[in-house]
């Protein structure tokens, strides 16, 4: 499988996981239920990278503030078309702040933003001198990570994790 192309995951119903005569690369893997299942390639038009987060708060403004001032993402703090935007200076994905609902659960989604950050322990004490606050940190295969929660209470993190000893992105 050529590794600049990211795979896509796609169900075979074939206990046997009959796939060799696929004319594109193939990985056979079982499912938790124990049907067979394969890995293909991703046509060309549907390979793309992560653009934007869209984070759900009850203050914009403040969780705006939070992802800029403990982030060092960009925004102007202006609602525009009932979003706030914050970018990124070196490339990585955006995030939109859009005004949740009232039956929003805010902190109950089952998604973490992860910050890639070099040391984390260094991260965390500055960030705690600005008022957050990380719990512990954790190692794990190489790599460090601590994790805490925004205004809204969504999960956020920083991670080593992309700058562990061999590895390269």
């Amino acid at each position: 499988m050529d590794p600049q192309r990211r795979p896509s995951w796609s169900p075979f119903f074939n206990a046997e996981c009959a796939v060799a005569a696929h004319s594109r690369p193939t990985l056979c893997f079982r499912t938790q239920n124990r049907q067979s299942a394969y890995v293909t390639e991703t046509p060309e038009d549907m390979n793309s990278p992560l653009g934007t987060v869209i984070i759900y708060a009850r203050d914009m403004k403040k969780t705006a503030a939070f992802y800029s001032q403990h982030f060092g993402l960009e925004t102007t703090g202006e609602v525009v078309e009932g979003l706030i935007e914050l970018r990124t200076t070196n490339g990585g994905a955006g995030i939109l702040i859009h005004q949740a609902a009232k039956s929003v659960k805010l902190g109950q989604v089952g998604v973490k933003l992860s910050f890639h950050v070099p040391d984390v322990a260094a991260f965390a004490a500055v960030a705690a001198q600005n008022g957050l606050n990380f719990g512990a940190i954790h190692e794990a295969n190489g790599y460090q990570f601590a994790n805490a929660k925004d205004p809204d209470q969504n999960s956020v993190c920083i991670s080593s994790r992309a700058f562990r000893a061999g590895i390269t992105r």
